[in-house]
């Protein structure tokens, strides 16, 4: 990438970050690359403090631990500010919102991005010099970072609008390539197309049920027909008109027929082995609402039928 990405505090508007891809630019988001390729340095272009906001997440433990410290020696004055996850989103909007200047950059979880984008109080970073269209970035991931989305449907008031890079994909979850030896017998997959087209024929011929396989307790060391799902049910993922009682709401979220239907689906795969409840905040509830909700959604899940509801 080319050209400057000048951190402006006077502006009043901020950097983002999202989570996403493992993709560490501190230096280009703190003071940006210096010109073209041949006069490229190291040094910083600017001598303010770089304020990043952070929520409290094992993710980012090697950004502090390495990424910082490297930036600091080369001359980067940084401080970082962690906050719990469920006070992040309302603490920063509204730091972003009255242009209070307490953060210059925000660590998002990337499901935030569409209500600081809307609000128009992120930087343009296109504008700013970065290249969205860059070879490093992987499309799927610069994609969340373009407001509206450069593809796909949008919200009401950007039909028409021309998309903006308001934010860069940071750092994220890792995937695992996992198969059965008795598949492939000959050494492992070298591609998830291998891996799915290897293990569909096992399937159709019969040799076996599920073609992908995780270790078991010590009296069960293979599990071989059983694709056993561990459910997290973050309630903040309905829509906030039935369920309020959430720390993030996010508008857009399945309705009580949408979450139903999800629910009895799972309890008709028959393969839920543990379930666990997150983010349901009694104290922002609204009589109980989201709670007594839950409860009726926990029990689809174990398959009690809406037609057996009081």
């Amino acid at each position: 990438m080319s050209g400057q990405v000048p951190f402006r505090r006077r502006t009043r508007r901020r950097w983002s970050l999202v989570g996403a891809v493992v993709v560490l630019l501190l230096a280009a988001v703190a003071a940006g690359c210096g010109g073209d390729d041949e006069q490229a340095t190291t040094e910083p272009t600017t001598t303010g403090k770089v304020i990043i906001g952070a929520f409290q997440d094992g993710g980012l433990t090697p950004f502090k631990d390495k990424i910082i410290p490297l930036a600091k020696e080369a001359g980067f004055d940084i401080e970082f500010l962690e906050d719990q996850y469920d006070v992040t989103l309302e603490k920063w909007f509204a730091d972003a919102q009255n242009e209070a200047g307490q953060y210059d950059v925000y660590l998002l979880d990337d499901p935030w991005v569409p209500q600081f984008a809307a609000a128009n109080v992120l930087e343009d970073l296109g504008a700013a010099g970065v290249d969205g269209e860059d070879s490093d970035w992987l499309a799927p991931m610069i994609d969340m970072g373009y407001w509206p989305p450069r593809e796909g449907p949008r919200v009401k008031g950007f039909e028409d609008a021309d998309p903006k890079l308001i934010a860069l994909p940071f750092v994220g979850d890792l995937q695992t390539m996992t198969y059965r030896n008795d598949v492939f017998t000959e050494g492992a997959p070298q591609t998830w197309d291998e891996l799915i087209e290897k293990g569909k024929e096992a399937v159709a011929n019969g040799t076996i049920k599920y073609p992908v396989v995780f270790r078991g307790v010590a009296s069960n060391p293979i599990v071989t027909s059983w694709y056993p799902v561990f459910l997290s049910f973050d309630v903040d993922f309905l829509d906030p008109s039935i369920a309020p009682g959430v720390g993030t709401t996010v508008p857009g979220g399945p309705n009580y027929r949408e979450a139903q239907l999800v629910m009895e689906m799972i309890a008709d795969n028959g393969r839920m082995a543990s379930l666990d409840i997150m983010e349901l905040n009694p104290v922002l509830d609204a009589r109980n609402a989201t709670a007594n909700l839950v409860v009726d959604l926990v029990e689809s899940l174990f398959g009690k039928s809406t037609l057996m509801r009081d």
